[in-house]
């Protein structure tokens, strides 16, 4: 989260309200609890550099964000018709950012890992989607079926010669990001469809929740459940 915003700065540059307005974003596109998380990692970066006399100063020492640590760890779970609203907005949306939205729909997979997703992660004879040990979260091999639907959108997807992704970013040929401008345009198209209403307080990241909600709906247990959604089980 920190290297696409500051991958290119100097580090002594960076000041104070450069943090706030890292974390803005944090907290906009993942919530409060991952910019709390961002908050003591970088800030442990920051006195790790202070005291090897790198910077002249933490931009995270002592930093008052109160609404971060108001954080309550529930889960917002959008409902059907929030869902058929995201998913129409993603078809005005289109390549790379619609399409990629709707696989996450279908699949319950992390943005990060559908956005940086490779074509070698595809099997077009398994119809699945691999995502290696080192690029998931819980550093294990994650497989992705896909559904006829999953797997007819994807078919779709126009797999650049150039690029190792199967969604080319609009600049440079690395995987998607700059999330929070395309959150923006989703929302504005979501207003529209819906008679100037926009889907209340919702981040992309909702999605894979609704997913889970969803799985619960239909009764799948929660070992499957689990699996699917490439959730760790101690011993397993």
């Amino acid at each position: 989260l920190i290297k696409p915003e500051w991958g290119n700065r100097v580090v002594s540059d960076i000041t104070r309200s450069d943090a706030h307005k890292l974390l803005d974003k944090v907290a906009e596109e993942r919530g409060p609890k991952m910019a709390s998380e961002v908050r003591k990692q970088a800030g442990r970066l920051f006195s790790w550099a202070l005291d090897r006399e790198l910077v002249t100063s933490n931009p995270f020492f002592r930093m008052d964000r109160p609404n971060d640590e108001k954080y309550a760890p529930k889960e917002r779970h959008l409902s059907d018709s929030e869902i058929q609203l995201i998913w129409q907005a993603c078809e005005n949306l289109s390549y790379p950012y619609g399409t990629c939205i709707q696989l996450l729909i279908l699949t319950g997979l992390r943005k990060n890992n559908m956005a940086v997703a490779k074509k070698a992660w595809i099997s077009s004879s398994e119809k699945i989607i691999t995502v290696p040990k080192m690029e998931f979260k819980s550093n294990r091999v994650h497989e992705v079926p896909l559904s006829t639907l999953a797997w007819a959108i994807l078919e779709q997807v126009p797999l650049f010669q150039d690029s190792e992704y199967i969604f080319k970013a609009i600049r440079g040929n690395g995987g998607l990001n700059g999330w929070s401008k395309v959150k923006i345009q989703l929302d504005q198209s979501i207003s529209s469809l819906n008679h100037g209403q926009s889907i209340s307080a919702w981040t992309i990241h909702d999605i894979r929740h609704t997913v889970k909600t969803g799985l619960s709906r239909l009764r799948i247990n929660s070992e499957i459940k689990d699996r699917v959604l490439g959730h760790a089980k101690r011993g397993m």
